[in-house]
């Protein structure tokens, strides 16, 4: 369960693999060090992600350095309805790769009787067409090095 405390026990992350540890710990300042975007965007970029992952323990510390760094309520309110947008659009956009998946998973279904029948070096023979998608194999008409080749 979530308790900001929590975060003390990441002391034994440090001990116990610190050369990692170390190195994430250099990483995590220069990342939220000023350049061409200032602290402040940093931290809303960061705040964004956080809400996005629903991670609390990076909502609570981003929020805060946000803060510090000038951010205001109305910024972060923005900021929460940017991460709600992209987490909706998500929801909304992955329908337009179902299509796309069926067609991935009735290839895959072709590679693997191409396969099993390159493997056993017989036909497929008359398997279900969910199974066998490709009829000319099932029927005999093609043979899976055939059908191979038009996919």
């Amino acid at each position: 369960m979530y308790d900001i405390k929590n975060l003390g026990k990441l002391k034994r992350l440090d001990e116990n693999n610190a050369e990692a540890m170390k190195a994430f710990w250099a990483f995590d300042k220069a990342t939220f060090a000023p350049g061409s975007i200032d602290v402040l965007h940093r931290q809303l970029l960061a705040v964004c992600v956080a809400l996005k992952t629903q991670c609390p323990y990076c909502i609570d510390l981003h929020v805060k350095a946000a803060r510090a760094a000038g951010a205001t309520d109305k910024m972060l309110s923005e900021t929460a309805t940017i991460a709600a947008a992209m987490r909706a659009g998500a929801a909304i956009t992955h329908p337009a790769i179902c299509s796309k998946t069926n067609e991935a998973i009735q290839m895959f279904r072709r590679l693997t009787i191409v396969a099993a029948s390159a493997a056993q070096n017989t036909l497929c023979a008359a398997p279900p067409p969910v199974v066998c998608a490709d009829r000319s194999i099932a029927q005999g008409t093609r043979s899976p090095l055939q059908a191979r080749r038009v996919l």
